[in-house]
């Protein structure tokens, strides 16, 4: 699927010149284009990819969240299709979870960072309640 992807086009272009279409980690596959024709053209690629595989696109799992950063707005994703699939669309400004990690496309890490203070202090209180000193377990 990769080498497809790379021949259909779509991406972002780094300021070195290097451009990145995809950001892949196991089964875990992330698409990225800089314009929502691209997307199109992108979930294709990748739906007849898996077709011709025999791999079922599990769409109760597929996302899809798009922003423009120029004019610091939300793009419309309601017309995205895997095949005869919908993905679930996201705001840009919702986190959502990618390889353990809440992420917001629009940029920032507040969802995470409140997830671990959260955690954080429900553990904490845990341990509090705890009838053991920690320097009594070995």
């Amino acid at each position: 699927m990769l080498r497809w992807l790379e021949i259909y086009g779509g991406g972002v272009q780094h300021g070195s010149g290097v451009v990145n279409k995809n950001l892949c980690f196991a089964d875990d596959t992330t698409l990225i284009t800089e314009g929502l024709l691209q997307v199109n053209v992108l979930l294709d690629c990748m739906h007849q990819c898996c077709t011709l595989a025999g791999i079922r696109i599990n769409m109760s799992k597929s996302e899809a969240t798009a922003f423009d950063f120029r004019r610091q707005v939300a793009a419309p994703t309601a017309s995205l299709r895997i095949g005869e699939g919908k993905p679930t669309c996201l705001l840009p400004q919702s986190p959502f979870k990618y390889l353990g990690i809440r992420l917001k496309v629009a940029g920032g890490m507040e969802a995470e960072r409140m997830h671990v203070i959260r955690r954080s202090k429900e553990l904490t209180t845990c341990l509090m309640k705890h009838q053991y000193h920690p320097q009594q377990i070995h």
